[in-house]
């Protein structure tokens, strides 16, 4: 009885153990997109900064003309 006891414990800490590694992958994930998002909004911005003031200007006028 005393061995079934401690299989039924181990099992329930491994249990617990995989819950907990399954939910700081998930929020792994999570930072890694949030990551992703935040450079490819830096990027954008580092392109719009390339471009010339007058189209940074005139590009809201175009979305209203179109």
């Amino acid at each position: 009885m005393k061995n079934e006891e401690l299989r039924i414990k181990k099992s329930g800490f491994w249990l617990l153990a995989s819950g907990f590694w399954l939910l700081a992958s998930g929020f792994w994930l999570l930072a890694s997109g949030f990551y992703i998002l935040a450079s490819g909004f830096w990027l954008l911005a580092s392109g719009f900064w390339l471009l010339p003031p007058t189209f940074i200007l005139h590009y809201p006028l175009l979305i209203i003309h179109c």
